[in-house]
């Protein structure tokens, strides 16, 4: 196929255009929307739900980034939300689903700008089938709209640099400073397009004064607008003490290796990597964005494809060597506004294959690999079933028992179902199992043992405690979380 062919290939009347986008979209929505409340909330969305329900708006904006590691628009949208929609799990996470939905046809207009119909369309197809992009669509946390505003701002400063006028920098600045606002990794993303900004201002002019002047005009007012966002996080992680208790991001353990890069970026097509599967992708991936090898490079634009490949790396660059230099902050999800980028990559290179058979391999790989995982995200749960073991625990429970859990009340999903006022519950088992607890478990006749966060070697520890006075009399599993009920042992009478 010669790029003639090929520029014919891409003219498609409108109606067929928006036929398309249509259709996309409603099967964007239908992904998103199903089983949106099949699981109960699992610890960062009992965590969300703890602060939404004890925090005013005012204080989401101070107090919250001091208690967590991320920034308050989610929290206070969500929190405005849940006034009109309510607290059950599926009408409180289609705030996600909407924000997921949206990045649609917003992916699919930014595509269509850089390199067309064809690409826009690959692009657009591949982040509404993605298992990545529907988990996070589903679950009560800021990385849907964290996709949603990166999607935007890029396509707002595309707009900007085709046009330069007043009306798109200032949706530009709006798209950015929103950003700043709802994840430490927007700033990631900032750098990139402000860097982008001025590189392409200095290509353009090759006059430092006129480039400067010219990228000034949209990096002051977005400085100004992140810099209160910048604020708390500096303190949080170079004044630990001085602004909440530090930046708190202790679930990753190590800085990224090669193998972790990698994985994440596998990451935006198949969520969890798993030979063979994961390998079938990556290869995919690779060919796909590959593609690009057999069109010259004055018809892609260097522009674009800084444009582009700025977007992925460097984002990514800052995560990796800020965990280096500061502690580990690398993290697939936090990364979900990349995957936009990688998806538009894979399009364009797929769509310019001159190969049609090859093209229908790359396409059948991806689109299989997302049946597949989505047809089991839609039939497994896919977070602990909380609710379930509350409804167990409930079904026995007198006043009198101790329940002993993974977590504290406060910040236990367990606790959100199953709160009881004055309910004797010994929280925080995955540290030192303190004395005060053992001593709780001989003055009760029945206790409750929930695990689903803590290590083996916690259970074990718990366990052989609770067995010392009483006899187990129930135990019940659930996805990701096992529930035990003992009993007083008539040797070893309560005292």
């Amino acid at each position: 196929m010669n790029l003639g062919d090929l520029h014919a290939d891409l003219q498609y009347s409108d109606y067929y255009q928006f036929l398309f986008i249509s259709l996309t979209v409603g099967l964007g929505s239908i992904l998103r929307v199903h089983t949106v409340g099949f699981d109960s909330f699992w610890l960062d969305e009992a965590i969300t739900m703890y602060f939404i329900h004890t925090m005013t708006f005012p204080e989401l904006v101070t107090e919250l980034p001091k208690a967590q590691p991320h920034l308050p628009l989610y929290y206070i949208l969500l929190k405005a939300w849940i006034s009109i929609s309510g607290t059950e799990e599926g009408t409180v996470r289609m705030l996600s689903a909407a924000f997921s939905i949206a990045s649609i046809p917003v992916l699919y207009a930014l595509g269509k700008r850089l390199y067309g119909f064809q690409v826009a369309a690959i692009a657009a197809l591949m982040l509404t089938v993605s298992p990545f992009q529907i988990y996070f669509a589903q679950e009560a946390r800021m990385y849907s709209l964290l996709a949603f505003l990166t999607v935007a701002s890029y396509y707002c400063l595309l707009r900007y640099l085709t046009s330069k006028q007043t009306k798109e920098m200032a949706l530009f600045i709006i798209s950015a400073i929103l950003l700043a606002y709802t994840h430490v990794f927007g700033f990631f993303v900032i750098t990139s397009q402000l860097l982008y900004l001025f590189w392409g201002e200095w290509i353009g002019t090759e006059n430092w004064r006129s480039c400067i002047r010219e990228a000034g005009r949209i990096a002051i007012p977005v400085g100004i607008g992140a810099a209160p966002a910048v604020g708390m996080i500096a303190a949080k992680v170079f004044i630990p003490h001085s602004y909440g208790s530090g930046s708190q991001v202790q679930h990753i353990p190590a800085p990224p290796n090669w193998h972790d890069i990698i994985s994440a970026y596998t990451h935006f097509t198949v969520r969890y990597p798993h030979p063979p599967m994961s390998i079938a992708v990556q290869v995919g991936l690779l060919i796909g964005i590959g593609g690009t090898l057999f069109v010259p490079s004055h018809f892609l634009s260097r522009k674009k494809s800084v444009f582009l490949w700025s977007w992925l790396l460097i984002p990514t660059s800052l995560a990796v060597v800020l965990s280096y230099l500061i502690q580990p902050i690398f993290f697939p999800k936090y990364l979900i506004g990349c995957s936009v980028a990688l998806y538009l990559l894979f399009a364009r290179g797929a769509a310019f294959i001159p190969r049609p058979n090859v093209r229908t391999v790359l396409f059948a790989i991806i689109l299989l690999n997302a049946v597949a995982l989505n047809s089991f995200q839609f039939t497994e749960h896919q977070k602990r079933e909380f609710e379930s073991a509350a409804k167990f625990v409930d079904q026995g429970y007198s006043p009198d028992d101790l329940i002993i859990v993974d977590k504290r009340k406060s910040s236990s999903p367990f606790g959100y179902y199953f709160d009881r006022a004055g309910m004797p519950t010994a929280g925080d088992i995955t540290g030192p199992l303190r004395p005060e607890i053992r001593k709780q478990v001989r003055n009760v006749d029945t206790v409750w043992v929930v695990f689903s966060s803590s290590k083996q070697p916690h259970r074990r520890k718990v366990l052989r405690v609770v067995r010392r006075t009483h006899n187990r009399a129930a135990i019940k599993h659930f996805a990701g979380i096992t529930a035990y009920r003992f009993v007083e042992d008539p040797k070893h009478p309560v005292r």
